[in-house]
Order: C-alpha cells, then sequence, then structure tokens
C-alpha cells in the first residue's frame, strides 16, 4: 500500500469511527439514499456544508469534490 493509500485508509477509519460514535451514520445513508433518489429523477445535486470534504461523503456520492486530490 503506497503512502497515499495508507493516509487516504487511515483518514477514512477516522472518519468512520468519528460518525459512529457521533450517531451520525444513520444520518449518512440517508443521505445518500435521498441523492441517489434525486439524481436518478435528473435533480441537480450540490454539495456544501462541514461534510462537503469528507471522504466517507465522497465514498457514498454525497459530495462530488474529491477530498483526497491534491
Amino acid at each position: 500500500m503506497g503512502i497515499s493509500h495508507l493516509k487516504s485508509r487511515l483518514r477514512l477509519d477516522h472518519e468512520l469511527a468519528v460518525i459512529d460514535q457521533s450517531g451520525y451514520t444513520p444520518l449518512f445513508l440517508v443521505m445518500e439514499d435521498i441523492l441517489n433518489y434525486g439524481r436518478r429523477r435528473g435533480v441537480p445535486i450540490s454539495s456544501r456544508g462541514s461534510a462537503a470534504s469528507s471522504l466517507v461523503a465522497h465514498c457514498l456520492g454525497i459530495t462530488s469534490p474529491d477530498s483526497t486530490a491534491p
């Protein structure tokens, strides 16, 4: 595993732990469902707020910016 992969994995593990400990897991999963529903129907989607740079949110398709990009 390269250094960038390792850093991404550590960040992902940390974010997942914080989300779980905060009780926000259901919120992230509901948002994924809502956004996927909207996308299937052609609703424009925009990312904003504190989770916009979340790697978990990016992996779930909640946000479009790649938070691992340089």
